[in-house]
């Protein structure tokens, strides 16, 4: 090679060639961590995880929120079910004691009944007495 192709020091040419070189190892620097990215297998599957983990949290969360509010107008709804409930055996009271009672009077009635009827079915079988 001779002196005249090769650029000078403070040349322009030599400018551009010095910001072509560092241009050039930017984008390979850039190309190798991307390629040492995909290599990383665990890297990736760890951020995977911590992705999936807080996809989850992010959903527990919600729904955690979504049950608290239908609590909420469940508990709402009940209350006042109960207040008008209350309000309508206030005045009658008879009737409605009169309804618990006959309740009660036919749950004890049908205990007895079951209780006598399984108590058929576990008899012991009568001894015979032999004859001398």
């Amino acid at each position: 090679m001779s002196d005249e192709s090769k650029p000078s020091v403070g040349s322009p040419e030599a400018e551009l060639l010095r910001a072509d070189r560092d241009l050039t190892r930017q984008e390979l620097g850039q190309t190798m961590a991307e390629l040492t990215d995909k290599l990383d297998v665990k890297g990736r599957a760890e951020a995977e995880l911590h992705h999936t983990v807080d996809n989850a949290r992010a959903k527990v969360h919600h729904a955690a929120e979504v049950v608290r509010e239908k609590r909420a107008k469940a508990g709402a709804a009940t209350q006042d079910r109960a207040v008008q409930f209350a309000a309508v055996t206030r005045g009658r009271p008879v009737p409605v004691a009169a309804v618990v009672t006959a309740a009660v009077a036919a749950l004890v009635t049908w205990l007895i009944l079951r209780d006598r009827r399984d108590l058929g079915k576990r008899r012991l079988p009568r001894r015979r007495r032999h004859r001398q």
